[in-house]
Formats: structure tokens, C-alpha cells, sequence
């Protein structure tokens, strides 16, 4: 899986609480959003700036990065399982749905009614 490019983004808060991602100076190529935060989610993303020792703007933009991977890796593992499973069907590696729920009652120790 190719890496996500890393998003360098400036943050601005307003009163509203609303977080205003734009491109450093001299980037070019790069997208700038509005996100509105509660005054609860901008207290934690400035609690965790804080702690780390970073900016804002680079806690942010390292979260949203980081979200953005775990999605994209989330996403292939379902693919690359859902595959599994039509390659294991085709190649005759299946079982029956009785099986399968006897297995589970059993497992589980679930009554047959």
C-alpha cells in the first residue's frame, strides 16, 4: 500500500471554534478545509499539541493523516478477505450452513431451538 502523503496544513481557531486548515507558505498543491470543532474536541487537540510539544496545526494535520491510513488500511484487509473467502468458495473450500451453526452452538453453547 503506497504511504498517504503527509498533509502540512496551518490551523487558525476562531471563537466559533472553528479550525481553518491551510497551505504553509510556499507549499503548493495542497487543500485547504474549514472544520468546525466543539469546544470539547479543540480543548483535546490542544491538550495533546500541548503535551507532544507541537503545534497544532501539526497535530492535526499528523491525526488526520494518520485516520486517513488506518481507513485506507482497514479497507484493504477487507478486500484482500472478502477475496479469501471467493477464492477458498471456487476452489471448493466451503461448508455447509448447517455445519457452520452447529459449530457456533457448540462454541458457544447455544440451544438448537
Amino acid at each position: 500500500m503506497p504511504q498517504t502523503a503527509k498533509v502540512q496544513q496551518s490551523i487558525a481557531v476562531s471563537l466559533k471554534y472553528e479550525v481553518v486548515l491551510q497551505p504553509l507558505k510556499g507549499e503548493k498543491n495542497v487543500m485547504s478545509i474549514v472544520v468546525t470543532l466543539s469546544p470539547e474536541l479543540e480543548a483535546l487537540l490542544r491538550d495533546r499539541a500541548a503535551r507532544q510539544g507541537q503545534d497544532v496545526s501539526f497535530v492535526a494535520s499528523e491525526l488526520l493523516a494518520s485516520i486517513l491510513q488506518a481507513k485506507e488500511q482497514d479497507l484493504e484487509e477487507a478486500i484482500e478477505g472478502i477475496q479469501q473467502g471467493l477464492d477458498d468458495f471456487q476452489a471448493g473450500k466451503f461448508r455447509s450452513f448447517e455445519d457452520f451453526t452447529e459449530e457456533q452452538r457448540q462454541k458457544y453453547n447455544l440451544s438448537a431451538d
